[in-house]
């Protein structure tokens, strides 16, 4: 039986190796550890991939350690919020073709609409990456506006959009996170029932 595959990439399961590594050198009981994986309906939303470190104790299994794949969820909220792209450009070997989806913008009714905002509006619309194109496209399409930086922009003014292909000789790498997440508490109760002795024999009495 093989588990390739079951933790969602290498550096999480690094970083799980590595929680494991430092339970049990503290003291924890290897045979009272496990990970267990998070469900698909408790799985937080900033989350691919979620696994707890649990240990053993008169309670019951108990989480002590949660390690989370937060991918690149933080950074995207980020670019969202701020309209500026939070990411890191590798040169390619080779230029590549890749499919792009561009803003047709009515500068006219832009410029009579928006006025002294009108050039701000046309250089969001400019830097729209494919995905936040259909967004734009797909909302425009249903409500007729769509927000952009504070812009409040209409059908009228991007009136459509065309699919073309660009050359890019760059990558644009948005960083992912990895997150554990250590419950001080809970571990050191793990730890010092783990280290629990009782002497059940006595030298000076008959027990």
């Amino acid at each position: 039986m093989t588990l390739q595959g079951l933790v969602a990439n290498e550096t999480l399961g690094y970083y799980m190796a590595r929680i494991q590594q430092f339970l049990v050198r503290i003291g924890i009981n290897p045979k009272k550890l496990r990970f267990r994986q998070h469900l698909s309906n408790e799985m937080a939303h900033y989350a691919c991939d979620c696994w707890d470190a649990e240990c053993l104790t008169s309670y019951g299994w108990i989480e002590c350690v949660g390690c989370a794949d937060r991918s690149a969820y933080d950074l995207q909220q980020h670019t969202k919020g701020s309209g500026i792209r939070m990411c890191v450009e590798r040169p390619l070997k080779e230029p590549v073709m890749v499919d792009s989806l561009v803003a047709v913008p009515d500068k006219g009714v832009i410029g009579k609409t928006l006025k002294k905002d009108a050039k701000a509006a046309q250089e969001a619309l400019a830097a729209l990456t494919m995905e936040q194109a259909e967004q734009m496209d797909q909302a425009l399409s249903e409500r007729g506006e769509y927000e952009l930086k504070g812009l409040k922009l209409t059908r009228a003014m991007v009136p459509s959009f065309k699919r073309e292909q660009k050359k890019v000789y760059v990558e644009e790498i948005t960083p992912s996170v990895i997150e554990p997440s250590f419950g001080v508490g809970r571990v050191f109760y793990s730890l010092l029932e783990h280290s629990f002795r009782s002497e059940l024999s006595c030298t000076h009495c008959n027990l």
